[in-house]
């Protein structure tokens, strides 16, 4: 019996081990020609980041900013990566439920707005002005 219960309690603790590590990976088509909001806002209105499927991106902090930016997207270990063309900052985000977690670790601040540590862009079905 003893043995029993022995065997019973590692196919439980293996079990537990893989079903509390399983980390949440993003894929191209969680992203690919959509676009996320801020859940904070921008400046008078949307800060939006909007994902192309040839690898660009373009950002838009808002309507009081004359500024987009833009460059490459790719992934890396579950991680979403924006490259900016032109000032060589970097953006690192999350990927959980449809949204964008911002990174503050290993990433540069926009250009206007800055993001703080696991501000949240969610998935949006408004096209934004630049895409229309």
């Amino acid at each position: 019996m003893k043995k029993f219960l022995l065997i019973v309690l590692a196919v439980f603790t293996v079990f537990l081990t893989f079903a509390c590590t399983k980390k949440n990976t993003v894929k191209k088509e969680d992203i690919i020609d959509k676009t996320f909001v801020r859940e904070k806002g921008g400046f008078a209105g949307d800060f939006t980041i909007s994902f192309y499927k040839d690898g660009l991106f373009r950002y838009y902090e808002g309507p009081l900013s004359s500024y987009i930016g833009m460059g490459k997207w790719s992934i890396e270990k579950d991680n979403v990566i924006l490259d900016e063309a032109g000032n060589e900052k970097k953006y690192v985000f999350s990927f959980k439920d449809n949204k964008l977690i911002f990174n503050a670790e290993g990433s540069d601040n926009f250009l206007y707005l800055k993001c703080e540590d696991g501000d949240l862009f969610k998935l949006t079905e408004e096209k934004p002005w630049y895409q229309e």
